[in-house]
């Protein structure tokens, strides 16, 4: 399954910006800090990046939608595909990934992900996950079998047309594999198929097709990617600002005042003092007076436990 359209030929060899060393599965790669010039960056994916023209990691202030920490990345879709690589797989035969994905109520048709069965996503896709397929709003999750492909279907009613939706993929290798996605901490949608050919060993994250520049003059935005060989990662807690917050007495972390105030100054600065953590409580794509006010019912009637803000 290479991809070009649909799920035909592959992509020309991807140029690489850096190769970094002994990135292992788990990997979480977001789009992070540069400790030394205080700038967001992609550098830490091990596998460089495609056409980085179009790549830009960066923070509120300058523009950028992010869920987790200060950074993002954001990917124009109307010029060649864009995106970046993860070589830390090794001939893996389970992954499981998890990231945030914003389409800024773009309808056209893209891939956002792709497991590559070489390094540097120059082989065949085991797994490519679309959204905006089979229909506007909806995602598609398609996987390599013996003798073909399988899809599983995400409905958009489970999905945000403008605003972030997370996926969770898991994968495996056996004669008998069962493939599951979440959109969005919803049920999973599974499908089955003999899988067992198949390894993962680069994964590739933003515009991945098609082939073709889109119509659409506005860029997309990705956040807070985290592969593992096991264990679910699952989703963020909506509106901790604090991550390292310690847990009550039932294990679970709480939001509370302190994360009203850090959206407070995150929205008064316009994003130039951005909060920690994951400020976007109503996971529109801004951080504002909205969430703040959704925050507040959240703490006053008790509802503050990320057992239940996932």
């Amino acid at each position: 399954m290479k991809h070009e359209n649909n799920v035909a030929k592959s992509r020309p060899a991807p140029v690489l910006k850096s190769i970094l060393s002994g990135l292992a599965v788990a990997a979480c790669l977001g789009f992070a800090v540069n400790a030394q010039a205080q700038s967001c960056t992609i550098t830490n994916w091990a596998g460089g990046s495609v056409n980085s023209g179009e790549l830009f990691a960066g923070a509120p202030g300058s523009g950028n939608r992010r869920y987790a920490g200060p950074c993002s990345m954001r990917v124009n879709v109307n010029a060649a595909p864009a995106y970046v690589v993860d070589n830390s797989p090794i001939a893996e035969q389970g992954y499981i990934a998890r990231f945030y994905f914003n389409p800024r109520g773009n309808s056209e048709e893209m891939m956002i992900f792709a497991a590559n069965d070489a390094s540097n996503g120059t082989g065949d896709d085991v797994v490519e996950l679309w959204f905006n397929r089979p229909s506007a709003g909806a995602a598609q999750l398609v996987f390599m079998v013996s003798g073909g492909t399988e899809t599983i279907d995400i409905p958009a009613s489970e999905l945000r047309a403008d605003g972030w939706n997370s996926f969770e993929l898991v994968w495996e290798s056996s004669a008998s594999a069962t493939i599951a996605v979440s959109a969005n901490g919803n049920t999973d949608h599974t499908g089955t198929g003999n899988t067992s050919d198949e390894r993962v060993r680069s994964a590739l994250l933003g515009r991945v097709g098609p082939t073709a520049a889109l119509s659409s003059s506005t860029p997309v935005f990705f956040d807070d990617f985290d592969s593992r060989r096991i264990s679910r990662p699952g989703r963020l807690c909506r509106g901790l600002t604090d991550p390292d917050r310690a847990a009550a007495g039932d294990g679970w972390q709480r939001i509370n005042a302190a994360d009203r105030q850090a959206v407070f100054v995150e929205s008064a600065t316009n994003g130039n003092v951005p909060a920690g953590g994951q400020p976007d409580f109503n996971e529109d794509g801004l951080v504002n007076a909205a969430d703040r006010q959704a925050m507040f019912i959240a703490i006053a009637t008790n509802n503050n436990s990320c057992e239940n803000l996932r």
